[in-house]
């Protein structure tokens, strides 16, 4: 099973564009299944997905899109919570919470380097039924809205800069038998415009 997906930047001062990113599931058992992401320029993001009679969690929060100019690296030393609860709870009204705790380095290139140790804790409510449509095709999807608090301490070489909290929002919309087909980033990094949307472009089995 193959999904492709388009992510498009609501705000062109950011240098996003239009970037896309081919995503194939394998290895699926009752315990756990593979995602491996082509991000396109030779760069693969493999994933081992947890699953449980209460849901799927993702061992990664790789979501949060980023610009051509900068590199991101991420090591992930705690992920608790789910990020997809079983579908008898998946109901409007239903809500969970994810944590993540990483070491984060964040760089563009030349030798300006900032290292951050992060906390995210999402808090995720089921909405109800919708009908999006997207380049992949019109589906009734799941919107569920997410709530979260990045809490980051900086540091680039000698300086260290005290931690704070920055907030996060997003909308995705989930359809039965496919996954998530759309995500809407708004808040991203605190500055209060919407910053992306993230569509299914296509699907291959």
């Amino acid at each position: 099973f193959q999904a492709e997906d388009g992510i498009r930047d609501r705000s062109p001062s950011r240098g996003l564009g239009d970037v896309y990113k081919r995503q194939i599931y394998s290895n699926v058992t009752d315990t756990s299944f593979t995602t491996t992401t082509d991000l396109g320029d030779g760069n693969v993001l493999t994933q081992t997905w947890q699953c449980s009679g209460e849901g799927l969690l993702q061992p990664e929060f790789s979501s949060l899109p980023t610009g051509e100019e900068v590199t991101l690296t991420i090591e992930y030393v705690e992920s608790s919570g789910l990020t997809i609860p079983a579908a008898d709870q998946f109901q409007p009204g239903a809500t969970w919470t994810t944590r993540y705790v990483a070491n984060a380095t964040l760089s563009d290139g030349g030798e300006s380097q900032m290292t951050m140790a992060q906390t995210t804790e999402l808090s995720h409510t089921v909405i109800g039924p919708e009908t999006i449509t997207v380049p992949a095709g019109t589906f009734e999807a799941i919107r569920v809205e997410t709530t979260g608090n990045v809490n980051s301490a900086t540091s680039m070489g000698d300086i260290s800069v005290p931690a704070m909290d920055i907030a996060m929002n997003f909308v995705s919309w989930y359809a039965e038998g496919v996954g998530l087909v759309r995500q809407e980033w708004t808040d991203l990094f605190g500055e209060g415009s919407e910053a992306a949307t993230m569509e299914l472009v296509a699907i291959e089995e």
